[in-house]
């Protein structure tokens, strides 16, 4: 049950019991209104509950104003007549003044297209919250491997005797772990392998230079890694992307 549900109904008999609607304040003692009012508020929130589930599965109405106003006159559909007769019987039995029917069924409508609007303002408020709160970043599962304090954006993966230097933006961590292993948990990372012992994160290349017989890549951390022959096709790629982006975004 939403948690909604129970202060409206708690809300809603209170008002009742003081307020008294129907005659009811006049009419009838508190005992009474303690056991009229919640029964009333309890019966209108199960026939609510029905009438929303059949617009949504049935009418499958869009519009919330049709939604609300369906909906309130269903419940005075399926509540006022019984709750009329009940309330009349009550009242002939303690020689009391008889409800009035239109009335009530007015009550009724207006108290629950009420209800609609509290329900749909909370609903708004929920829904923005949830659209201003920060997605989780997504961390690769070579991630689960470093400590919590590493786990920023990838920058480069190296070797270095039997080890992988991971290099993020929070630092530097080193695994044990074969390269091509630590590359294939990278997995939803942008990335490549640009020599036998160096893989770059594409987010992280800011440049490249240049030397004869030599090419390499300028990272944002001021890393320059070098790039193999039999990578500098794909390294080259990903610097053209990376340019591409950067011209797209100035």
């Amino acid at each position: 049950m939403a948690p909604v549900v129970p202060i409206l109904w708690a809300a809603l008999s209170l008002l009742g019991i003081v307020t008294g609607p129907f005659g009811t304040l006049q009419n009838y003692s508190l005992e009474m209104r303690l056991v009229y009012w919640p029964l009333l508020i309890a019966a209108s929130i199960l026939i609510g509950t029905a009438a929303r589930t059949i617009i949504e599965s049935v009418l499958k109405l869009q519009s919330l104003v049709a939604q609300a106003s369906v909906q309130a006159a269903l419940i005075v559909l399926f509540l006022a007549p019984p709750l009329y007769a009940g309330t009349l019987w009550l009242s002939r039995r303690n020689d009391l003044a008889p409800p009035i029917l239109h009335q009530m069924a007015l009550l009724i409508f207006g108290t629950s297209l009420g209800i609609s609007a509290i329900r749909f303002a909370l609903g708004n408020d929920e829904n923005e919250a949830e659209a201003q709160a920060p997605s989780p970043a997504f961390e690769p599962r070579l991630f689960l491997r470093l400590p919590e304090d590493m786990r920023a954006p990838l920058l480069r993966l190296s070797v270095r005797d039997h080890y992988v230097d991971v290099f993020t933006e929070a630092g530097e961590a080193s695994l044990l772990i074969r390269l091509g292993d630590a590359i294939l948990e990278t997995e939803g990372v942008e990335g490549t392998r640009v020599h036998r012992s160096h893989w770059v994160a594409a987010a992280a290349i800011v440049g490249s230079v240049t030397a004869p017989g030599k090419f390499a890549l300028v990272l944002k951390d001021g890393a320059r890694v070098p790039v193999s022959r039999t990578y500098r096709a794909a390294a080259e790629s990903m610097l053209a992307a990376h340019a591409m982006r950067a011209a797209a975004t100035s």
